[in-house]
Protein backbone atom coordinates (compact mmCIF):
# COMPACT_ATOMS: atom_id res chain seq x y z
CA UNK A 1 0.00 0.00 0.00
CA UNK A 2 2.88 2.27 0.71
CA UNK A 3 4.03 1.91 -2.45
CA UNK A 4 0.72 3.17 -4.13
CA UNK A 5 1.21 6.15 -2.33
CA UNK A 6 5.05 6.89 -3.09
CA UNK A 7 3.55 5.81 -6.76
CA UNK A 8 1.02 8.55 -6.70
CA UNK A 9 3.53 11.19 -5.29
CA UNK A 10 5.69 10.52 -8.12
CA UNK A 11 3.28 10.53 -10.68
CA UNK A 12 2.07 14.26 -9.09
CA UNK A 13 5.55 15.55 -9.16
CA UNK A 14 5.82 14.60 -13.29
CA UNK A 15 2.83 15.68 -13.52
CA UNK A 16 3.47 19.30 -12.05
CA UNK A 17 7.11 19.48 -13.72
CA UNK A 18 5.02 19.00 -17.10
CA UNK A 19 2.79 22.19 -16.58
CA UNK A 20 5.92 24.33 -15.25
CA UNK A 21 7.69 23.49 -18.65
CA UNK A 22 4.55 24.29 -21.19
CA UNK A 23 4.08 27.25 -18.90
CA UNK A 24 7.79 28.64 -19.86
CA UNK A 25 7.50 27.32 -23.04
CA UNK A 26 4.70 29.48 -23.71
CA UNK A 27 6.11 31.91 -22.01
CA UNK A 28 9.41 31.96 -23.90
CA UNK A 29 6.94 32.62 -26.79
CA UNK A 30 5.31 35.05 -25.19
CA UNK A 31 8.76 37.26 -25.11
CA UNK A 32 9.70 36.81 -28.48
CA UNK A 33 6.19 38.00 -30.21
CA UNK A 34 6.77 41.33 -31.54
CA UNK A 35 2.91 41.59 -31.14
CA UNK A 36 1.53 39.10 -28.89
CA UNK A 37 -2.01 38.01 -29.88
CA UNK A 38 -4.91 37.74 -27.93
CA UNK A 39 -4.88 33.58 -28.46
CA UNK A 40 -1.24 33.78 -27.05
CA UNK A 41 -2.11 35.51 -23.69
CA UNK A 42 -5.22 33.37 -23.34
CA UNK A 43 -2.50 30.18 -23.76
CA UNK A 44 -0.16 31.63 -21.22
CA UNK A 45 -3.36 32.11 -18.51
CA UNK A 46 -4.16 28.70 -19.30
CA UNK A 47 -0.83 27.43 -18.53
CA UNK A 48 -1.17 29.22 -15.63
CA UNK A 49 -3.83 28.10 -14.47
CA UNK A 50 -2.43 24.24 -15.23
CA UNK A 51 0.68 24.73 -12.97
CA UNK A 52 -1.40 25.56 -10.07
CA UNK A 53 -4.09 23.45 -10.26
CA UNK A 54 -1.22 20.70 -10.45
CA UNK A 55 0.79 22.15 -7.74
CA UNK A 56 -2.52 22.07 -5.20
CA UNK A 57 -2.98 18.40 -6.41
CA UNK A 58 0.76 17.46 -5.66
CA UNK A 59 0.00 18.96 -1.80
CA UNK A 60 -2.58 17.01 -1.43
CA UNK A 61 -1.28 13.64 -2.09
CA UNK A 62 2.33 14.67 0.03
CA UNK A 63 -0.31 15.62 2.78
CA UNK A 64 -2.55 12.46 2.17
CA UNK A 65 0.70 10.46 2.03
CA UNK A 66 1.90 11.26 5.19
CA UNK A 67 -0.96 10.75 7.02
CA UNK A 68 -1.52 7.20 5.52
CA UNK A 69 2.43 6.83 6.51
CA UNK A 70 1.76 8.10 10.30
CA UNK A 71 -1.12 5.54 9.90
CA UNK A 72 0.46 2.78 9.15
CA UNK A 73 3.53 3.81 11.94
CA UNK A 74 0.55 3.81 14.53
CA UNK A 75 -0.79 -0.08 13.17
CA UNK A 76 2.51 -1.29 12.93
CA UNK A 77 3.63 -0.09 16.86
CA UNK A 78 0.73 -1.50 18.11
CA UNK A 79 0.95 -4.72 16.52
CA UNK A 80 4.67 -5.14 17.72
CA UNK A 81 3.08 -4.08 21.46
CA UNK A 82 0.12 -6.56 20.82
CA UNK A 83 2.78 -9.45 19.54
CA UNK A 84 5.47 -8.43 22.47
CA UNK A 85 2.66 -8.91 24.85
CA UNK A 86 1.33 -12.29 23.79
CA UNK A 87 4.80 -13.56 23.29
CA UNK A 88 5.27 -12.68 26.66
CA UNK A 89 2.46 -14.22 28.14
CA UNK A 90 3.02 -17.44 26.98
CA UNK A 91 6.37 -17.22 28.44
CA UNK A 92 5.18 -16.64 31.57
CA UNK A 93 2.71 -19.60 31.39
CA UNK A 94 4.90 -21.99 29.93
CA UNK A 95 7.40 -20.87 32.71
CA UNK A 96 4.94 -21.37 35.69
CA UNK A 97 3.89 -24.59 34.15
CA UNK A 98 7.39 -26.07 34.57
CA UNK A 99 7.73 -24.53 38.14
CA UNK A 100 4.34 -26.23 39.25
CA UNK A 101 5.38 -29.64 37.66
CA UNK A 102 8.46 -29.53 39.26
CA UNK A 103 6.94 -28.43 42.68
CA UNK A 104 4.29 -31.30 42.25
CA UNK A 105 7.19 -33.93 41.79
CA UNK A 106 9.23 -32.77 44.76
CA UNK A 107 5.91 -33.03 47.01
CA UNK A 108 5.31 -36.32 45.99
CA UNK A 109 9.06 -37.78 45.67
CA UNK A 110 8.35 -39.30 42.29
CA UNK A 111 11.13 -37.38 40.73
CA UNK A 112 10.61 -35.86 37.00
CA UNK A 113 6.64 -35.29 36.53
CA UNK A 114 6.94 -35.45 32.83
CA UNK A 115 8.57 -38.57 32.75
CA UNK A 116 5.90 -39.91 34.48
CA UNK A 117 2.78 -38.15 32.54
CA UNK A 118 1.74 -35.67 35.13
CA UNK A 119 -0.72 -33.01 33.70
CA UNK A 120 -0.41 -29.47 34.67
CA UNK A 121 -4.61 -30.00 35.41
CA UNK A 122 -3.66 -32.33 38.36
CA UNK A 123 -3.96 -30.61 41.59
CA UNK A 124 -0.92 -29.85 43.25
CA UNK A 125 -0.10 -29.12 46.67
CA UNK A 126 2.25 -26.87 48.07
CA UNK A 127 3.30 -27.92 52.25
CA UNK A 128 5.14 -25.04 54.06
CA UNK A 129 5.05 -27.34 56.92
CA UNK A 130 6.95 -29.92 54.75
CA UNK A 131 9.96 -27.34 53.91
CA UNK A 132 10.63 -27.02 57.62
CA UNK A 133 8.12 -24.10 58.69
CA UNK A 134 6.15 -25.22 61.78
CA UNK A 135 2.76 -24.34 62.35
CA UNK A 136 2.04 -23.61 58.93
CA UNK A 137 -0.70 -25.48 57.20
CA UNK A 138 0.10 -27.40 53.76
CA UNK A 139 -1.51 -25.18 50.81
CA UNK A 140 -3.27 -26.41 47.83
CA UNK A 141 -4.53 -25.35 44.62
CA UNK A 142 -6.14 -26.64 41.33
CA UNK A 143 -4.70 -25.60 38.31
CA UNK A 144 -8.74 -26.35 36.44
CA UNK A 145 -8.94 -22.35 35.88
CA UNK A 146 -10.08 -21.31 32.30
CA UNK A 147 -8.24 -18.26 31.01
CA UNK A 148 -9.84 -15.10 31.79
CA UNK A 149 -9.58 -14.72 27.99
CA UNK A 150 -12.12 -17.47 27.67
CA UNK A 151 -13.56 -18.00 31.21
CA UNK A 152 -17.23 -17.62 31.81
CA UNK A 153 -18.32 -15.83 35.03
CA UNK A 154 -19.52 -18.81 37.11
CA UNK A 155 -15.93 -20.70 36.26
CA UNK A 156 -14.25 -17.78 37.83
CA UNK A 157 -13.11 -18.20 41.56
CA UNK A 158 -14.95 -16.54 44.39
CA UNK A 159 -12.81 -13.44 45.46
CA UNK A 160 -12.31 -11.75 49.04
CA UNK A 161 -15.28 -10.48 50.74
CA UNK A 162 -16.03 -6.82 48.91
CA UNK A 163 -14.42 -7.55 45.32
CA UNK A 164 -16.53 -8.96 42.69
CA UNK A 165 -15.87 -10.08 38.90
CA UNK A 166 -16.51 -6.92 37.03
CA UNK A 167 -17.22 -7.85 32.98
CA UNK A 168 -15.34 -5.78 30.68
CA UNK A 169 -18.39 -5.05 28.91
CA UNK A 170 -20.04 -3.12 31.26
CA UNK A 171 -17.15 -0.46 31.93
CA UNK A 172 -17.38 2.77 30.57
CA UNK A 173 -12.98 2.78 28.89
CA UNK A 174 -13.58 6.87 28.32
CA UNK A 175 -11.23 7.21 31.38
CA UNK A 176 -9.06 4.74 30.42
CA UNK A 177 -9.21 4.47 27.02
CA UNK A 178 -6.29 2.49 24.28
CA UNK A 179 -3.49 4.93 23.94
CA UNK A 180 -3.48 5.54 28.18
CA UNK A 181 0.13 6.67 29.19
CA UNK A 182 1.91 4.23 31.87
CA UNK A 183 4.07 6.66 33.94
CA UNK A 184 4.11 5.52 37.13
CA UNK A 185 4.61 1.82 36.63
CA UNK A 186 5.42 0.53 32.78
CA UNK A 187 2.75 -1.63 30.81
CA UNK A 188 4.79 -4.05 30.66
CA UNK A 189 5.42 -4.43 33.96
CA UNK A 190 1.84 -4.23 34.95
CA UNK A 191 1.02 -7.19 31.78
CA UNK A 192 3.89 -9.11 33.83
CA UNK A 193 1.62 -8.83 37.10
CA UNK A 194 -1.13 -9.61 35.46
CA UNK A 195 -0.16 -12.61 33.74
CA UNK A 196 1.12 -13.67 37.35
CA UNK A 197 -2.06 -13.16 38.99
CA UNK A 198 -4.14 -14.79 36.03
CA UNK A 199 -1.54 -17.73 35.83
CA UNK A 200 -0.34 -18.21 39.34
CA UNK A 201 -2.55 -16.21 41.90
CA UNK A 202 -5.97 -17.66 40.70
CA UNK A 203 -5.75 -21.20 41.10
CA UNK A 204 -4.63 -20.49 44.71
CA UNK A 205 -7.34 -17.81 45.50
CA UNK A 206 -9.86 -21.28 44.04
CA UNK A 207 -9.09 -22.98 46.76
CA UNK A 208 -8.65 -20.37 49.47
CA UNK A 209 -10.27 -17.15 48.08
CA UNK A 210 -8.85 -15.78 51.72
CA UNK A 211 -5.02 -16.85 51.80
CA UNK A 212 -2.93 -14.90 54.08
CA UNK A 213 0.41 -12.52 53.15
CA UNK A 214 2.04 -14.90 55.47
CA UNK A 215 0.99 -18.01 53.32
CA UNK A 216 1.94 -16.21 49.82
CA UNK A 217 5.21 -15.18 51.21
CA UNK A 218 5.92 -18.99 52.18
CA UNK A 219 4.95 -20.34 48.68
CA UNK A 220 6.94 -17.82 46.96
CA UNK A 221 10.29 -18.64 48.88
CA UNK A 222 9.94 -21.95 47.21
CA UNK A 223 9.03 -20.62 43.88
CA UNK A 224 12.63 -18.86 44.54
CA UNK A 225 10.63 -15.21 44.40
CA UNK A 226 12.49 -13.88 47.45
CA UNK A 227 14.86 -10.97 47.00
CA UNK A 228 17.67 -11.10 50.41
CA UNK A 229 17.30 -7.99 50.51
CA UNK A 230 13.81 -6.63 51.23
CA UNK A 231 12.13 -10.13 50.37
CA UNK A 232 9.53 -9.03 47.99
CA UNK A 233 10.37 -9.56 44.14
CA UNK A 234 8.46 -7.90 41.27
CA UNK A 235 7.33 -11.13 40.14
CA UNK A 236 6.31 -12.44 43.77
CA UNK A 237 2.66 -13.72 44.66
CA UNK A 238 3.01 -11.02 47.85
CA UNK A 239 3.13 -8.34 45.76
CA UNK A 240 0.73 -9.75 43.01
CA UNK A 241 -1.32 -10.09 45.59
CA UNK A 242 -1.31 -6.14 47.04
CA UNK A 243 -1.61 -4.96 43.39
CA UNK A 244 -4.83 -6.71 42.97
CA UNK A 245 -6.77 -7.96 45.92
CA UNK A 246 -4.94 -7.56 49.22
CA UNK A 247 -3.98 -3.80 49.66
CA UNK A 248 -5.06 -2.02 52.90
CA UNK A 249 -5.03 1.14 50.87
CA UNK A 250 -7.77 0.92 48.05
CA UNK A 251 -5.87 3.58 46.22
CA UNK A 252 -3.52 0.52 45.48
CA UNK A 253 -6.85 -1.86 43.97
CA UNK A 254 -9.11 -1.51 41.22
CA UNK A 255 -12.08 0.11 42.37
CA UNK A 256 -15.36 1.46 40.54
CA UNK A 257 -17.70 3.37 41.03
CA UNK A 258 -21.60 1.78 39.74
CA UNK A 259 -24.17 4.33 38.21
CA UNK A 260 -26.57 3.73 35.67
CA UNK A 261 -25.73 5.32 32.42
CA UNK A 262 -27.88 6.14 28.50
CA UNK A 263 -25.16 3.91 26.90
CA UNK A 264 -26.04 0.54 29.54
CA UNK A 265 -22.62 0.92 30.55
CA UNK A 266 -22.75 0.16 34.78
CA UNK A 267 -19.16 0.77 36.36
CA UNK A 268 -16.83 3.50 36.30
CA UNK A 269 -13.17 3.80 37.62
CA UNK A 270 -11.98 5.22 41.13
CA UNK A 271 -8.92 3.59 41.02
CA UNK A 272 -7.28 1.30 38.46
CA UNK A 273 -7.43 2.20 35.30
CA UNK A 274 -3.80 1.32 33.92
CA UNK A 275 -4.53 -2.43 35.30
CA UNK A 276 -7.94 -2.57 33.72
CA UNK A 277 -6.69 -1.25 30.36
CA UNK A 278 -3.82 -3.39 30.46
CA UNK A 279 -6.18 -6.37 31.78
CA UNK A 280 -8.35 -5.71 28.60
CA UNK A 281 -5.99 -5.55 25.75
CA UNK A 282 -4.88 -9.03 27.59
CA UNK A 283 -8.20 -10.10 26.64
CA UNK A 284 -9.47 -10.74 30.18
CA UNK A 285 -13.45 -10.63 29.45
CA UNK A 286 -13.70 -10.20 33.51
CA UNK A 287 -11.51 -7.84 36.01
CA UNK A 288 -11.85 -8.42 39.46
CA UNK A 289 -12.52 -4.96 41.24
CA UNK A 290 -13.74 -3.14 44.54
CA UNK A 291 -17.26 -1.72 43.58
CA UNK A 292 -18.92 1.10 45.27
CA UNK A 293 -22.38 1.95 45.42
CA UNK A 294 -22.26 5.78 44.89
CA UNK A 295 -23.82 6.93 42.33
CA UNK A 296 -22.05 9.56 39.99
CA UNK A 297 -23.54 13.67 39.65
Amino acid sequence: MLHHVDRAIHDSEKDLDSAYAALESIERRLRRADEPSDRLYDAVWAAREKVAQAQSRHTDIQAAGQTFAKVVDAARSRLNRVSSAGQHYLDERIKTAQTYLALSAIDSGLGSPMSRGSSINQESTVSAQSRGTPGKSSISFSKRIPALAVAERNELPDLPRGFEWVSVDDIDWTEAPEELDYKKVSKDKITTMLTIFEVDLLPILSKNPNITRDELFEMDKQLGRMNSIDGVRSDSLVLCHECMIGSVRESDLIVMDIYPSDDGKQFGFTSGRHRSRAAKDLGWKYIPAQVRGRLRS
